[in-house]
């Protein structure tokens, strides 16, 4: 079921967060290193070395949807990018800056995919697959589903704010940006685990 499958994206949020909080430097290493770790795995699992292909593959298959049903399943993998594209595109504009580290910025575009894919996907999905009965035209999604992405994202934006954690928000792009990108979500093919971040970072 769509809980089922959500249910990685709030685990994986549920680590990322605290690390946007506590130690970003730590959480971009940790990033690259599970990254690596999840294609090693992956590898195994097409070659099945030592008969971690059948583990692998029933540990994730409650995890995937209609659009990885291939040899190798990538869905994990693409969350992963996907939440850490914010950190890796933020470290490539800054790497003409001597002695640059993560403390040096405050910016919420660092949470895009927090934002995007954890937060706004999720309770899109969820709540689309529970109450929503208006479909937008063409798509699967329900105008439900995007309301609720774009509510909950405006309501994490402003606790992270009210808390100190983001110091400067400029309202109208935030929200523009998150409409804009749930309008997105809503009608696009592709895969959004690693469109949704990319395009509310360049928003942001």
């Amino acid at each position: 079921s769509t809980i089922i499958r959500k249910y990685f994206h709030v685990v994986v949020v549920a680590v990322f967060i605290p690390g946007l909080v506590v130690d970003v430097e730590f959480l971009y290493l940790s990033s690259v290193i599970a990254l690596a770790f999840f294609i090693i795995l992956e590898v195994s699992s097409l070659v099945s070395l030592l008969c971690l292909g059948c583990v692998i593959d029933q540990s994730f298959s409650m995890f995937i949807d209609d659009r990885d049903q291939g040899v190798v399943i990538l869905t994990h993998l693409y969350l992963l990018i996907g939440l850490s594209l914010p950190l890796w595109l933020t470290k490539s504009l800054y790497k003409g800056m001597k002695h640059f580290n993560f403390e040096m910025t405050t910016s919420i575009s660092l949470y895009s995919g927090v934002l995007s894919l954890g937060i706004g996907d999720t309770v899109a999905s969820i709540i689309g697959s529970s109450i929503g009965r208006i479909h937008w035209p063409g798509s699967k999604k329900t105008v439900e589903g995007t309301t609720s992405s774009i509510f909950s994202q405006c309501l994490t934006v402003y606790i992270l704010y009210s808390l100190g954690i983001i110091e400067t928000v400029y309202w109208q792009k935030v929200i523009m940006a998150i409409i804009l990108t749930s309008l997105y979500e809503a009608f696009t093919f592709q895969i959004d685990n690693l469109v949704l971040p990319v395009f509310i970072f360049l928003l942001l």
